[in-house]
């Protein structure tokens, strides 16, 4: 009999490439969520030393130019914490949505490869019972022959 060939391996290579591509689009969305969430914490780090440094200065010699710099300041990084916020909100729902596609092309070639195991346990079982019936068809020869031996 044949070896196994699985009609539809092309497909399960095709699906196994969509599951590498997908997994690697995914990795890619974590790793900017990632930079995207230090960068807003640094932002944060920043904007509380601000704060720390316009209480420092309260308590001494009031500088009204001063002041108004690092409140100038205060608001620009005020507003681009802000636009970070919605950015890493952005990229929270992208990862989202790459992970949930990441599992569906996962579920796909899973699909795909119980079919072929499946075709292959049953090219196997056939394989098994043809040798079967070729052995059982060698050993009823060799009876029928011993009987005519025997018997003439």
């Amino acid at each position: 009999m044949k070896n196994f060939r699985f009609r539809l391996q092309a497909v399960l290579e095709h699906r196994e490439r969509r599951e590498t591509l997908a997994k690697q689009t995914f990795a890619e969305a974590q790793a900017s969520l990632t930079r995207a969430e230090l960068l807003l914490a640094e932002m944060r780090e920043v904007r509380q030393a601000i704060l720390e440094e316009l209480c420092r200065r309260r308590e001494g010699a009031f500088d009204a130019f001063e002041t108004r710099l690092y409140q100038d300041y205060m608001s620009v990084i005020a507003q681009s914490i802000s636009d970070q916020e919605g950015f890493v909100r952005d990229l929270v729902s992208t990862c989202e949505a790459q992970k949930l596609h990441m599992i569906g092309t996962s579920q796909d070639r899973q699909a795909l490869d119980s079919i072929r195991d499946r075709h292959k346990t049953a090219h196997s079982q056939l394989a098994q019972r043809i040798e079967q019936g070729v052995m059982d068809e060698i050993a009823t020869t060799r009876f029928a022959y011993g009987q005519r031996a025997s018997g003439s």
